[in-house]
């Protein structure tokens, strides 16, 4: 059974971390476990100890994110959203900070930042499955985006300034019309 072989491996690791308590690869290999298995909190707890044994450790910065946002009732667009943000400006080349980063900046409701970061990872060695998510998700950001700076450079407005509009979009057909309308 794989589940019960993957609870032995974990069983396995804690027992040899317990005898070896300062070996990072060895609690990377455990938050990985963790994750697999989806045991989050653990996982979190286990990449905490990789990040205070590996100072500067960028990758097991991210690692310890991603585990806590998923148990983080606020997920992407609380703290942890900031964290992937200033994770992907340190580490520009790491694709799941730029992952994570784009959906922070996504949900924010930010599509060109999104955009911005999803578009890295077509560049990188993305698996085909991967690519195909991405492209779904920036299919969608890219019209919003291109509307938004279409919308701006009709109304001959800075973005933030539009009637009615976020900064982004303008969002109640009262503000369109009277935008199309000119001033009064």
């Amino acid at each position: 059974d794989e589940n019960h072989s993957m609870d032995d491996a974990i069983s396995a690791l804690q027992a040899r971390l317990q005898t070896q308590p300062d070996d990072v690869e060895g609690w990377r290999m455990l938050g990985r476990s963790y994750m697999s298995v989806q045991r989050f909190g653990d996982a979190a707890q286990a990449f905490r100890r990789v990040v205070n044994l590996s100072a500067g450790d960028t990758a097991a910065h991210i690692d310890y994110a991603e585990a806590r946002v998923m148990t983080d009732q606020e997920g992407i667009v609380g703290p942890i959203g900031d964290e992937f943000i200033a994770l992907a400006a340190a580490a520009p080349d790491n694709p799941k900070a730029a992952w994570y980063a784009g959906l922070a900046e996504y949900e924010r409701g930010d599509v060109e930042a999104a955009r911005m970061h999803w578009e890295k990872l077509l560049g990188a060695d993305t698996p085909p499955q991967v690519r195909q998510i991405i492209e779904q998700r920036l299919d969608p950001v890219a019209v919003a985006a291109e509307t938004a700076r279409e919308l701006e450079r009709l109304f001959e407005v800075e973005p933030g300034d539009m009637p009615g509009s976020d900064g982004t979009f303008i969002t109640s057909a009262g503000a369109l019309l009277d935008a199309l309308d000119g001033p009064k």
